[in-house]
């Protein structure tokens, strides 16, 4: 439940498999709901290939609208639409706080 949709289908790995990973986590902290968890293995990886993010913004009104476009990005199906490393992440996030 917590692959990227290029792992799932067995294509190279890079930070933003990584980064897609923590986006998942981090959308499931925020809604206290499973993202990509199916009835058992095989619908759950159909889940993650599909990539069928509900927006944030309707579990969750009450965050600001940056806090969607940052797990946008993490979770964008197309690896090179996400953050290049994690220290650009890393540095949306810390811009979010302030």
């Amino acid at each position: 439940a917590y692959m990227a949709p290029e792992q799932a289908r067995g294509r190279p790995l890079s930070a933003g498999t990584d980064l897609f990973a923590l986006g998942v986590i981090f959308w499931e902290m925020l809604t206290g709901k499973r993202l990509f968890a199916g009835e058992g293995d095989a619908e759950t990886l159909e889940s993650v290939m599909r990539c069928e993010v509900p927006p944030l913004r309707e579990l969750r009104p009450d965050l600001p609208p940056a806090v969607e476009a940052l797990l946008r990005r993490a979770l964008a199906p197309d690896p090179a639409d996400r953050n290049p490393s994690a220290e650009v992440m890393l540095a949306d996030i810390r811009g979010l706080l302030r």
